[in-house]
């Protein structure tokens, strides 16, 4: 049942989907949005929610503050960006909505140095 469901949300979210592409999620995300520092884009990744989700953070990386410690989507695909915070480790930086192109979520503004 899954299956279908995911194809079916694809059909209806690719259909005219802002940021539709890698490439263009990641130029996006690079060159617009999260350009550093502290916090900078280097990769996007594509994903399908099906609602809220936490937000992971890798040991020795910068915790976002507890009040947005949970992405809530605005549909079935996002695009996760991921960069590094302060010469850190890879990790999750923001969410873009594939259709819309729009902010989802922001680990910005951050916690002081030192407070992650």
């Amino acid at each position: 049942m899954r299956g279908w469901e995911f194809v079916a949300d694809a059909v209806r979210a690719s259909r005219g989907a802002r940021l539709g592409s890698r490439d263009g999620a990641l130029a996006v995300a690079r060159d617009q949005i999260w350009t550093g520092p502290p916090a900078r884009a280097v990769d996007v990744r594509l994903v399908w929610t099906r609602g809220p989700f936490g937000v992971e953070v890798p040991d020795g990386g910068t915790a976002p503050d507890p009040a947005r410690a949970v992405v809530r989507p605005a549909s079935r695909f996002s695009w996760i960006v991921i960069g590094r915070v302060r010469k850190g480790p890879r990790q999750m930086i923001g969410v873009l909505d594939y259709r819309t192109g729009q902010v989802v979520w922001n680990i910005r503004p951050l916690p002081a140095a030192g407070a992650s």
